[in-house]
């Protein structure tokens, strides 16, 4: 009931949940069942080996003359399409003989 008074005078879904979070909080004593509360650290560790190498990076912001902090706003910003066609690049030029393996 309190939720839906909170939804229909269109609060701050984040200012609610805070809430919700300090009154449970001092109601329960231990995490309750119903609340999923874990997470896959494998895919965050997935995502660190799937970057290229530093010399690939180094290639790619020389070549189109960007800064080190221009391409990780294009990795913040396009994600794996940005991460996937440089890693493609990363393996064409590699294959080819023009960056070297580390």
């Amino acid at each position: 009931m309190q939720v839906s008074v909170l939804s229909h005078f269109r609060i701050n879904s984040a200012a609610v949940a805070d809430y919700w979070h300090s009154t449970l909080k001092k109601l329960y004593s231990s995490q309750p069942n119903w609340i999923y509360a874990k997470t896959k650290k494998k895919a965050v560790e997935d995502k660190k080996k799937n970057l290229p190498s530093e010399a690939m990076v180094k290639w790619y912001c020389s070549k189109h003359e960007m800064s080190r902090s221009e391409y990780e706003d294009s990795i913040k910003f396009f994600g794996d399409d940005f991460l996937g066609e440089i890693r493609d690049l990363e393996k064409i030029l590699k294959s080819q003989g023009i960056l070297k393996e580390q």
